[in-house]
Order: C-alpha cells, then sequence, then structure tokens
C-alpha cells in the first residue's frame, strides 16, 4: 500500500535511475528509497513508457542475443491494462522483462551490462524532455 499526502503517492523500492525517468523526488524524500509517483488512474508520459520499452528492447538484443520485436505483442498486451495494473508493472525492471521474454535467468554479468544500459537509455530520455 503506497503511503499517500494529497496529490502525491509513494511506492518503495524504485532504483536510483528509474526514480530520476518517473519523477524528480520531492525535497527531502531520499528517492533511491522512496519515489513520488503520478497520480492514480492517470497514463505515464508516453516519454517514460517508451524509454522503458526501449531498455526492454535493447536489453533483449544486447544481453539475451533475442530478436527486440520479441516485446511487441507484449507491450501491446501491457497497455491494454488497467492503468492501476501498469502502474505495477511499470515499476518492475525492464531487464526481468527481457529475461522472461528471452527465457532465461540474467548472470550477475548481465545484470552488470543492464545498469549500464539503463543509465545511458535513462540519460538520453531525460535530455529529451
Amino acid at each position: 500500500m503506497p503511503w499517500t499526502n494529497g496529490s502525491l503517492v509513494l511506492y518503495h523500492g524504485t532504483t536510483d535511475i528509474a526514480a530520476s525517468i518517473l519523477c524528480k523526488a520531492s525535497g527531502d524524500l531520499p528517492h533511491s528509497i522512496m519515489v513520488p509517483v503520478k497520480e492514480p488512474n492517470v497514463s505515464l508520459p508516453r516519454s517514460h513508457v517508451d524509454a522503458y520499452w526501449e531498455l526492454v528492447r535493447r536489453s533483449l538484443s544486447e544481453i539475451f542475443d533475442k530478436s527486440p520485436s520479441e516485446a511487441d505483442d507484449y507491450q501491446q498486451e501491457i497497455e491494454n491494462l488497467p492503468l492501476l495494473q501498469q502502474d505495477f508493472f511499470y515499476n518492475g525492471e525492464a531487464l526481468y522483462v527481457a529475461a522472461a521474454l528471452a527465457d532465461e535467468e540474467p548472470t550477475e554479468k548481465q545484470h552488470t551490462h543492464y545498469q549500464r544500459l539503463q543509465a545511458k537509455i535513462y540519460r538520453l530520455s531525460e535530455r529529451e524532455e
């Protein structure tokens, strides 16, 4: 259950990089632990959704040596879910979505590669906003 205070909703466990793409942490909240997130029943900004799926596709291609198009049908399935379910989905790591699509368990080396890829994609995404 998230903590709420007016228009602010906080969820536990989002990484620093994901926090920066979802939104900027407010003043005294350490964004590596608690992340301000959007209002319920409001879609994530398209740029955030696109960055997430770019990370899934690049992970499929660069980490698991699979076709990035393997994510296409799954993306459509997720985008057709109710908004609350989409919120829960997008709070997860794209690496695990790619790993499930590739039918593999990520290794420690793949986690390291993913972290570099994640930082690169989210930095590029922030520049475009």
